[in-house]
């Protein structure tokens, strides 16, 4: 929950924005003006610095005065102003502000307001968080997830947590023969609490890995950015890398996690209509406002007598940051013992040095699956 405050110019609009901000259920109102406070009152309260502030610019002269004095104490505390003419939105971006409410005001209009404040004050990504996602369903990009975040964890001595955002079709829990005291529905719930005790009881564990699982339920709101911003931001506190497992489609609420990501891993295989929807995967990362540069791409299960390297990197134009070598029987093993995948087989290896990478640790250059690697990425 963002913690805001909310300053209006007479009680009439205090009322109708109190009512949009509480109806949302995503801030807390910690200090409340329904006046313009006078100078140097307003800079009193500012010890408890708020996420947000939404200021009433029906008194253009006052509220100008009050953002600048805003300013000069909390030049990082991102100002929505509350407009009545849309058409002012051109003069206030002439004043920095991007973020507006037109008054009166929908409690989704409220909500889109808090949204773009907060963007506007994201000037840069999480180096340690790492999101995955299939170009096509069944691409194994859980699998590669799940054996990345066990190597980092276990392997790399790196507090790792391994969140589930795959709602309706998570394997995790199936995959490693477990039943989580907690689930990451429970985790994005609108009122749900986040604190850095959370984990411990929300979270499985698989050696030093935590992993917070979806218990497959489809909740009745669909978690909004809001609770996965307040997800991620706790994580951050506490672990070291943070891995996203998603589904192949993002959605306005996934999109907090995409667009806060060090790099988006789009996982295909040699398949022909993998390759192709991976392009497809590329264009809607784009279109969710996720850098070029931090769209990557996996290629798993690769095997010597499909695609060639050359049909591969021709299809997807972009370089390749990892392949997985086709190991069906070490991932079948994998999955009747409920744990990671060996370190002794060649797909092990694979992972073990991808996290590596993740991790900020030198590429090894010998071993086959590396020459493959580094092949594919001169291209």
């Amino acid at each position: 929950m963002f913690q805001i405050f909310l300053i209006a110019s007479d009680h009439v609009r205090f009322r109708l924005l109190q009512y949009a901000a509480v109806d949302s259920k995503k801030v807390g109102l910690v200090r409340t003006f329904d006046r313009y406070p006078i100078a140097g009152e307003l800079s009193r309260h500012l010890h408890t610095a708020p996420d947000a502030v939404f200021l009433d610019f029906a008194d253009r002269a006052k509220a100008l005065g009050l953002a600048a004095a805003l300013r000069a104490d909390c030049p990082d505390i991102p100002i929505t102003a509350i407009i009545n003419d849309p058409e002012d939105r051109s003069w206030l971006a002439d004043e920095g502000i991007v973020s507006t409410l037109v008054y009166p005001c929908t409690t989704e209009d409220f909500e889109f307001a808090l949204h773009v404040a907060i963007l506007s004050v994201k000037t840069c990504v999480n180096p340690d968080l790492f999101a995955f996602l299939p170009a096509k369903a069944g691409s194994g990009c859980s699998t590669i997830v799940l054996n990345t975040a066990a190597a980092l964890a276990n392997r790399l001595d790196r507090k790792t947590l391994l969140i589930e955002a795959d709602l309706r079709s998570g394997v995790l829990s199936l995959a490693l023969n477990c039943e989580p005291p907690g689930s990451t529905q429970q985790a994005v719930r609108p009122e749900q609490e986040i604190d850095a005790f959370a984990w411990d009881r929300w979270c499985a564990s698989y050696g030093q890995l935590h992993l917070l699982l979806s218990n497959r339920s489809i909740p009745e709101t669909p978690p909004s950015w809001s609770e996965y911003h307040a997800l991620l931001d706790c994580a951050a506190a506490c672990y070291q890398k943070i891995l996203v497992d998603l589904p192949e489609l993002v959605n306005p609420g996934t999109s907090e996690i995409v667009r806060n990501a060090a790099a988006v891993f789009v996982v295909c295989t040699q398949e022909l209509l993998s390759l192709r929807l991976a392009e497809q995967r590329f264009r809607e990362l784009a279109g969710w406002g996720v850098r070029e540069a931090n769209i990557r791409v996996l290629v798993n299960r690769w095997h010597d007598t499909e695609l060639s390297r050359d049909d591969v990197l021709r299809t997807l134009r972009r370089p390749i940051d990892a392949v997985f070598p086709n190991n069906y029987r070490a991932v079948r093993k994998s999955l009747l013992d409920g744990e990671a995948v060996g370190e002794g087989s060649t797909l092990g290896a694979a992972f073990l040095q991808f996290a590596g990478k993740l991790a900020g640790l030198p590429a090894p250059t010998h071993g086959r699956w590396s020459r493959v690697l580094h092949s594919l990425a001169r291209r």
